[in-house]
């Protein structure tokens, strides 16, 4: 690991690889909802941008082509996981939609902490999800499915994309894909190949 300058100005990053011999972790079993595997339109991908201890703003349309339907259900999903980080049901217990009650939001700690760092603002056009004091483990591709009472359901792509300080290590698999805080289960005995990346100089003083 090495940082400096070189003698022509060019900065030299901080590349550590690291090769670790792991444990397994048990899962636990999924919560909230789950999406039927099912051909959907996935619309526009989106692409945000938030700087690290930030505010992220997710956006999602919830319009239908109808004006005067309202919005039945709203879940979130992250990368590859057919179980939603988030929820927005206005349904009643019957799956009708509430007459002047508040829709009911729910967050999954794993994602958001205990102190639900999500909330889901439908006061803005399009409606965004609102994500506090961002960090890398908030970094990848999410998806918000839309379901109306009678037009069709649509699901929009957002990928999000953490801006870190300059000089914040980020560490990283083969894919690319930024690890931060508990990463994993992975198989006993197996091997993961992590790789530390950062950048900065070293000013030297010469005499």
């Amino acid at each position: 690991m090495r940082w400096g300058r070189s003698g022509r100005g060019q900065d030299w990053g901080v590349v550590c690889m690291a090769v670790l011999a792991v444990t397994s972790v048990p899962t636990s079993p999924g919560r909230g909802l789950t999406l039927a595997a099912e051909e959907e339109d996935l619309g526009t991908l989106v692409a945000v941008t938030a700087v690290r201890g930030s505010t992220a703003k997710l956006p999602c349309s919830i319009n239908s082509l109808n004006p005067e339907e309202q919005v039945l259900l709203v879940l979130w999903y992250k990368n590859a996981s057919v179980t939603p980080v988030y929820s927005y049901d206005s349904r009643g217990r019957e799956g009708n939609i509430r007459a002047g009650g508040r829709p009911q939001q729910w967050g999954d700690e794993e994602a958001w902490g205990v102190e639900q760092r999500a909330w889901f603002d439908t006061s803005t056009t399009p409606a965004h999800l609102l994500v506090r004091d961002v960090g890398g483990r908030d970094e990848g591709n999410y998806r918000c499915k839309v379901h109306f009472k009678a037009s069709p359901s649509w699901t929009q792509s957002i990928t999000l994309n953490i801006k870190d300080p300059p000089g914040f290590p980020r560490i990283q698999d083969e894919s690319g894909r930024r690890l931060e805080g508990p990463i994993g289960p992975y198989e006993d005995g197996s091997t993961v190949r992590m790789m530390c990346l950062s950048s900065g100089v070293i000013l030297l003083n010469r005499t």
